[in-house]
């Protein structure tokens, strides 16, 4: 039997196979996931309907409803902090809002350590995560990812604000202009 994972015989090998307890079997010992199910196997073992709705989880568990007045909303653009003026505390909110736990749990200390604030965390890139003690290359690539996104959520509501504080040009009094471009002739 050397060389095999279990160490029961053919014969009980077949057995377990037989009367459908095998993936109980190796459930029990922690070598079996839903992923890994033979579709062959699935398809000769159907799962019981009772068995089949006890496995599915009602949707309120996994996605609470939230009131109306809950922290966890987003607030509207014009109500959000520029991140340049974050604090030490909000970039480490942000860090375990946005990030992994494990990412969190690691790296939250070492940001408050060397007052990581929104302007610093901006300027974050592979190099200086590495300094900061982010060895992983995965977890520098899930935080210049997250921090990716916060710059564009930056610049979206920029210029989100630059648009609204323009006034529109008068329509009457526009001039139209021409364009002799390389693309073509357009007017303005």
């Amino acid at each position: 039997m050397e060389g095999r994972p279990f160490s029961h015989s053919q014969s009980n090998m077949a057995t377990l196979d037989q009367n459908g307890t095998l993936m109980n079997h190796l459930a029990a010992h922690g070598m079996y996931t839903q992923r890994n199910v033979p579709q062959r196997f699935a398809q000769q073992h159907p799962i019981p309907a009772q068995s089949r709705q006890s496995l599915i989880k009602p949707q309120q568990q996994r996605y609470p409803q939230m009131s109306s007045t809950s922290s966890l909303r987003p607030r509207p653009a014009e109500n959000r902090k520029d991140v340049f003026t974050w604090t030490v505390d909000e970039v480490v909110n942000w860090l375990c809002r946005n990030c992994s736990g494990d990412i969190s749990a690691r790296y939250s200390q070492s940001f408050r350590f060397h007052d990581i604030n929104g302007r610093a965390l901006m300027r974050l890139d592979d190099e200086k995560l590495e300094r900061l003690g982010v060895d992983h290359p995965n977890h520098r690539y899930e935080l210049l990812n997250e921090i990716l996104k916060q710059k564009l959520r930056f610049h979206e509501q920029y210029f989100k604000k630059a648009y609204h504080s323009a006034q529109p040009p008068n329509v009457s009094t526009r001039v139209p202009v021409m364009s002799n471009s390389v693309f073509g002739r357009r007017d303005y």
